[in-house]
């Protein structure tokens, strides 16, 4: 097995530390949307006492796969050799 370069090690890095804010940003601006559209159908009191207290956990709740994702796709690209044989990958 070959050692990856440090060229590599960045590129991982910097593509982990790229996409998992940006993915965790936009599964943030998602649930805002849908959390947003249920409290306003049950009035502004559910906004002010749920959104408060549910809003960041579901964000930290839906964070955290997120960044885990990213970081594992980032090390799968670039840090993990390829045999190339991409027909067992499909399967």
């Amino acid at each position: 097995m070959k050692r990856p370069s440090p060229l590599q090690y960045l590129k991982a890095w910097f593509f982990a530390c790229l996409l998992a804010p940006m993915g965790i940003a936009v599964v943030t601006v998602v649930v805002r949307i849908f959390l947003a559209g249920f409290f306003a159908t049950f009035g502004p009191g559910t906004v002010n006492a749920l959104g408060v207290s549910l809003l960041p956990l579901f964000c930290i709740i839906l964070a955290v796969p997120t960044s885990y994702f990213a970081f594992r796709w980032a090390v799968d690209e670039y840090l993990l050799p390829s045999d190339g044989n991409e027909a067992d990958e499909e399967v």
